[in-house]
């Protein structure tokens, strides 16, 4: 099974902080961590509280296994937050925009990506959790909500520019060895659509994918700030995930489009 990458995972999935006990018929969505569903959020309804901030859902679109009822599953608190507020007096007179997050309601859910383009009506969303680029028609995409902190917000946060080195305490599952470096291991013909990378910038590295080419520089897309800077190729490194004791290379997720 493809092991997805720690900082995708940490983007699409936030857990959400436990501000609010539900109650029995909460109308809410739920966002599980199972591999294959993570960026996935569900329509479900509350049942009862099962102790200890976890709750029995019952799904509006899934069933059992024999489709005979309305799948029934528990989550923790953390995995479960508020129907977000219906967007149709809120959505931009434009629509989207290039690299604004959506879901998209697909699979009988809603799914975490990317625009990534627009032909004719339609837009392309990226989905960074499968790599996938497809389009769908405006009315099935909604723009991506975080509920935080007992309040539904638009992901909008910004970058930490301070340069001043720092000491701090951490744990050992938040430090890793310094990755090997990547001079033998690059491919011939550089970066493509949708890398996952890290650049060098503000004293340290920032994870991001590559987002377009232009002369000699490569855009890189930081999904955490929504911005989106060009950079010389020598700034940037192919990203890798520390996993078991060793240093993984993911797979490219630029299956669609080559820059070259």
């Amino acid at each position: 099974m493809a092991m997805l990458s720690e900082s995708i995972k940490s983007i699409a999935f936030k857990k959400q902080q436990i501000t609010k006990e539900f109650e029995k018929g909460d109308e809410v969505e739920v966002a599980s961590q199972e591999l294959g569903f993570i960026g996935s959020y569900y329509a479900a309804t509350i049942i009862c509280s099962t102790g200890d901030d976890y709750y029995r859902i019952k799904y509006k679109t899934l069933l059992t296994d024999d489709e005979s009822e309305p799948l029934e599953d528990v989550f923790s608190a953390a995995e479960i937050r508020p129907v977000p507020p219906n967007q149709d007096e809120t959505m931009s007179e434009n629509g989207f925009r290039l690299y604004d997050m959506v879901d998209v309601f697909a699979n009988d859910g809603w799914w975490f990506g990317f625009i990534s383009a627009k032909v004719g009506d339609e837009y392309y969303v990226y989905f960074p959790t499968t790599g996938d680029n497809i389009a769908y028609p405006p009315h099935v995409l909604r723009f991506h909500q975080e509920w935080s902190y007992g309040k539904i917000k638009y992901k909008n946060l910004l970058t930490d520019d301070e340069s001043a080195p720092l000491e701090e305490m951490f744990t050992s599952a938040a430090i890793r060895p310094v990755p090997p470096h990547q001079d033998e291991t690059m491919s011939e013909n550089g970066f493509r659509l949708y890398d996952m990378v890290d650049v060098f910038a503000n004293d340290g590295w920032w994870f991001g994918f590559i987002s377009g080419k232009i002369g000699e520089e490569y855009y890189v897309y930081f999904p955490t700030t929504a911005d989106n800077i060009a950079y010389p190729r020598h700034v940037l490194r192919f990203h890798q995930e520390w996993f078991n004791g060793k240093w993984i290379v993911l797979p490219r997720q630029g299956k669609i489009f080559d820059l070259h």
